[in-house]
């Protein structure tokens, strides 16, 4: 029967019978007395095939197939079967929902279309509970990628919201999406948070002792199997004395509707296959939603891999922040041409390549035409100065392709310009289809204002995207103003990350400690040679990694009230040293910033071994900071130039695989993430235009501070940067805390404050740092704000509280 069903030869109608005549004769041996497994497949199956069935009327062939579905369910229950319970929940839902409320829908019958959607809700809810327990009974991460593995697994969630949101039930919509994220972390949080006072004692002390195996045996990577399965028993054990709802599920309105702070709204963001939705918790209001219409998975995905008319990959934000510019360059190389047409391709100069792409690579085209401008610009005005140099540079752009493919001047530069021709790509369409619309939603409701705190929730692959970057609004003189200008923004993972990040920062005093890393050095990676043998790979210094740690540093060091702080630089940046003073913020609960500028590298299909490299090689990775939730004393931490947004797009997007996610399990209030790997010189600017905010300014959120410092960063003039110059001669200044332009009155009369430290030997980094800035961006004309681009501002969002 399936191989009928699935058959390519043939006509598909009678495959379709053939396939259904199989089942049938199959049914007579496999009965449900005798075979129960062996029947519940066959009707399960059955039921597929009749969904499918062209031959017959429509309604009757669904109506056979929700009684084939609903005959395999009396076998496959949840206690059974949890996993086929799940697959047949899932399949009557989707029959319900793409089947028949559309059919009910054209013959304008809102009786029949209500009666499948609530058929549809109810069976997604019992696959939701379903799935649930398998994620316990998942071992570690890689078992929960594969949880979720196929699109309808994770899309279950997404659609049970689109059903509930047509029933008007948008509460229901909002627990539909809340349950399908980041369930790891929150398992994680749950266990971490579980209070056992009312549970009996031999009961607690068995499970205390469980948690802490489990724990340790996801560290070592030793025995996780088993460790879980021990939790497991522990918790069924505590469920059965008394407590049922010991570490449930599922999640409740309550968690979501108090989890964010006072004022602060919640803002649910998924696309279906019908369109996209935004659902909305208003600080004590009542939630709300608005139809994104033309939000489709779809869409999302060819804004991530961007196709041809023929399904050919041609681009896509995904190739951009993945550095695979040069592989999309390969990719138009062999696009459309034979062995010959390639060689041509290969044999022209560089200069000309550009005028030779297609319209279909137009963000490959754009990126390269970058490189060859400003080359040949960098050419020209270094020409009386430097004429060697600029002679090498015009010898570049007449060079044949084939021998500059492998020029790593290439493939930084074309890197460059294919990210922000990527950016320009995708900005746009968010702006039309998402962030325009939902800020008119929100102001039409009174949530449009810059200071209102807004805590966005983007599910599935729409949380790779830069939305906070879109434009919102456009102001009164016509600007565009980005999402994150327009509003306080934070990401989250779930609204119950937000609630337990929350409860946290409540037990935190407000001036804690400041722990600034730069540059450690010496420090190499491991590799091997040739012959396999092992040897050391030097890495390069980090100037600005150097620069940004002692500002940072600095300005702790000039804030009221006075807080601890620690710079760790060069040789200073050790293993140990970083381990024990987060060691002592965990036990003192101290509520730190915790900042490494540093080398490193993030895994997003399996985040643990993401690491940050330190002085003499050492490495520090997530594992380390989860081994014993070494971050429950930092209220924010930020590897910087790290990304560690970017998580597992394929398979588990809502799992939020990330380093940032890592950090919050490892007990970190809040993160400084980044979506893709950023200019040195814009970090060192932002990270310390942040600092001055954030420390600066008593009561001012991460959220806050970060919208400021984009803005001050968007907008800088050119000539305010080279300025720095002058200050940076005499005293660290920081960068003047006034805001550029025709917004310069915006923060008169703020308190904020000066930072009037002389420079000594200890600050000659920071001195050399300011007086570079104001070469940022040399290709952006000088009566423009050099970093005016969203790839110097905008790759940067706040995880947590």
């Amino acid at each position: 029967g399936i191989t009928y069903r699935d058959r390519i030869e043939g006509e598909r109608r009678a495959n379709l019978e053939a396939a259904i005549a199989c089942y049938e004769r199959a049914l007579q041996v496999y009965t449900l007395a005798q075979y129960p497994e062996d029947y519940a497949m066959t009707q399960n199956n059955l039921g597929i095939t009749y969904q499918n069935r062209i031959e017959g009327e429509r309604r009757a062939n669904l109506e056979a197939a929700i009684a084939c579905y609903e005959r395999a369910l009396q076998v496959r229950t949840l206690a059974q079967y949890p996993t086929d319970h799940r697959d047949t929940q899932l399949n009557l839902a989707w029959l319900a929902m793409s089947d028949e409320a559309p059919m009910a829908q054209a013959q304008s019958d809102a009786e029949s279309e209500r009666v499948a959607l609530d058929r549809a809700h109810a069976a997604f809810l019992a696959a939701r509970q379903a799935q649930t327990e398998l994620g316990w009974l998942a071992a570690d991460a890689h078992g929960r990628r594969l949880l979720q593995g196929e699109h309808r697994l994770r899309e279950q969630y997404a659609r049970d919201a689109w059903c509930c949101f047509r029933l008007d039930d948008v509460q229901g919509a909002i627990l539909a999406l809340e349950a399908g994220r980041a369930q790891a972390l929150i398992e994680s949080q749950s266990l971490a948070g579980a209070t056992l006072q009312d549970i009996r004692k031999d009961l607690a002390e068995q499970f205390q002792q469980a948690r802490l195996a489990l724990a340790e045996a996801r560290v070592t990577g030793d025995n996780v199997p088993a460790a879980r399965a021990t939790l497991l028993a522990a918790r069924s054990a505590i469920r059965e004395s008394g407590h049922p709802e010991f570490l449930p599920g599922a999640p409740t309105w309550d968690e979501v509707a108090f989890a964010p702070a006072t004022g602060q709204a919640l803002v649910y963001l998924t696309a279906t296959d019908f369109g996209g939705l935004a659902l909305v918790v208003p600080s004590g209001g009542e939630p709300w939603g608005v139809e994104l219409p033309d939000l489709t998975w779809q869409c999302v995905d060819d804004w991530l891999k961007r196709p041809d008319a023929d399904g050919r990959i041609v681009g896509g934000y995904q190739y951009a922040v993945r550095h695979q510019s040069l592989g999309m360059l390969i990719q138009w190389l062999r696009y459309h041409a034979n062995d010959a047409e390639q060689a041509r391709r290969l044999a022209l100069p560089l200069g000309s390549i550009p005028d030779a792409i297609s319209s279909e690579f137009a963000t490959v085209r754009t990126a390269l035409a970058g490189v060859v401008a400003g080359w040949d610009a960098e050419a020209r005005r270094i020409a009386g100065s430097q004429p060697t140099q600029a002679r090498e540079m015009r010898t570049r752009l007449t060079t044949p392709l084939s021998e500059m493919l492998g020029s790593p001047l290439l493939a930084r530069d074309l890197h460059w310009h294919f990210m922000g021709a990527e950016l320009d790509t995708v900005l746009a369409a968010l702006s039309v289809t998402l962030t325009r619309p939902l800020h008119a939603a929100l102001a039409a409701h009174g949530l449009g204002g810059p200071d209102q705190p807004l805590a966005l929730i983007p599910c599935g692959r729409l949380g790779a995207l830069p939305i906070h970057a879109a434009t919102a609004r456009t102001d009164a003189h016509g600007d565009s103003i980005s999402l994150i200008e327009a509003c306080e923004l934070t990401i989250q993972a779930a609204a119950r990350t937000l609630g337990t990040a929350r409860r946290a920062l409540a037990t935190m005093p407000q001036d804690g400690p400041v722990l600034a890393v730069g540059n450690p050095w010496p420090t190499w990676v491991p590799v091997e040679d040739a012959d396999k043998q092992p040897r050391r790979l030097a890495v390069s210094e980090l100037f600005w990694a150097a620069a940004e740690a002692d500002g940072i540093d600095i300005v702790a060091a000039n804030t009221k009230p006075r807080r601890q702080h620690t710079a760790l630089l060069g040789s200073d940046a050790t293993r140990k040293r970083i381990l024990d003073a987060l060691a002592q913020y965990a036990h003192d609960h101290a509520g730190a910033w915790v900042q490494i500028a540093a080398h490193g590298s993030a895994d997003p299909a399996d985040p643990t071994r993401s690491a940050m490299l330190l002085a003499n090689g050492e490495l520090l990775t997530l594992a380390d900071l989860q081994r014993a939730a070494l971050l429950t004393g930092v209220r924010l931490f930020n590897a910087s130039g790290c990304v560690t947004a970017l998580g597992d797009l394929d398979t588990a997007p809502d799992e939020l695989g990330s380093f940032a996610a890592g950090l919050m399990q490892s007990g970190a209030v809040g993160a400084v993430a980044t979506l893709w790997s950023v200019s040195d010189q814009a970090t060192f600017a932002l990270m310390l235009r942040f600092a001055q905010y954030f420390l600066g300014t008593p009561g001012t959120t991460p959220a806050r501070a970060l919208r400021q410092a984009v803005h001050w960063l968007r907008t800088v003039p050119r000539d305010e940067l080279a300025e720095l110059r002058r200050i940076a001669r005499t005293r660290i200044k920081g960068i003047p805390l006034t805001a550029t332009g025709r917004d310069r009155d915006a923060d008169r009369g703020a308190e904020l404050f000066e930072v009037t430290t002389r420079l000594s030997a200890d600050h000659q980094a920071v001195e050399h740092a300011l007086a570079e800035l104001a070469t940022i961006n040399p290709e952006q004309p000088d009566d423009l704000p050099p970093c005016a681009h969203p790839y110097f501002w905008a790759a940067f969002i706040i995880y947590g509280a």
